[in-house]
């Protein structure tokens, strides 16, 4: 018989990957929190984390045609880069007072593209590696790398389909370089919790799907500004120090 927990989670898995595809972001940091209402802190982060990286795989089945390689090679490559400074300097530095830097940063562009000044202050491309070196440090160092890469993605002029599917591939690199360091040292947790993240992982698909009809329905400056929202509401729960 299947728990309660893991139906819970399932049901919770579905409605969160259907509603954070369009965001780019999400579905590590909600899932990480229910998670953690029932399991270790290790089951916790591994589980989630294989769940985020076959999800973003799905994202790429999906709409693998729209993915932006100019992006992910300008923007991507340096993403994993600080990602992997932030995550050394995670014990050294004293993470709240970043939380709060990043949760005012992102409020104030979350309301930049709200209010339509986005549109009209544009960052060059050429500065592409300063972006995505700071994406991955700051998502090493507070956990939530997802919104500041939809915050910077937001700066292209692309369609929501390769917002999606760029955000998921780089995503996907991010998730790919620290897996299998989870999995190295945590092995036999992954192994005796088969069934949790089978049944999370269906359920994350599932939501996906329904996502991407949503995805297909909604217009583009509704899409950005559905981004701009969750992005905003990231940096109050920032800020506040709830995430």
């Amino acid at each position: 018989m299947i728990e309660t927990s893991i139906i819970i989670i399932a049901i919770i898995s579905f409605f969160t990957a259907a509603f954070t595809l369009m965001s780019g972001f999400g579905l590590g940091t909600i899932l990480t929190s229910i998670f953690l209402l029932f399991y270790d802190v290790k089951i916790a982060i591994l589980t989630v984390a294989v769940v985020h990286l076959m999800n973003n795989l799905l994202k790429i089945s999906l709409f693998g045609k729209h993915v932006s390689l100019n992006i992910v090679k300008r923007f991507g490559i340096w993403t994993v880069a600080g990602a992997f400074i932030g995550a050394s300097l995670q014990g050294k530095m004293d993470s709240s007072g970043v939380k709060i830097l990043l949760g005012a940063v992102l409020i104030f562009i979350g309301l930049k593209e709200v209010t339509g000044i986005g549109e009209r202050m544009r960052i060059p491309q050429r500065m592409d590696f300063f972006g995505g070196l700071l994406s991955g440090l700051l998502g090493g160092l507070v956990g939530n790398q997802g919104a500041v890469r939809s915050t910077y993605l937001l700066h292209y002029d692309i369609s929501k389909e390769t917002f999606v599917a760029t955000s998921a591939a780089i995503a996907s690199l991010v998730d790919f370089t620290r897996i299998p360091i989870y999995i190295v040292n945590n092995k036999d947790q992954l192994v005796s919790n088969t069934l949790l993240v089978f049944i999370t992982v269906l359920s994350a698909f599932a939501g996906t799907f329904a996502g991407k009809t949503l995805l297909h329905i909604v217009p583009l400056k509704i899409f950005r500004m559905y981004v701009a929202v969750a992005i905003v509401a990231i940096g109050i729960l920032l800020s506040l120090g709830k995430i």
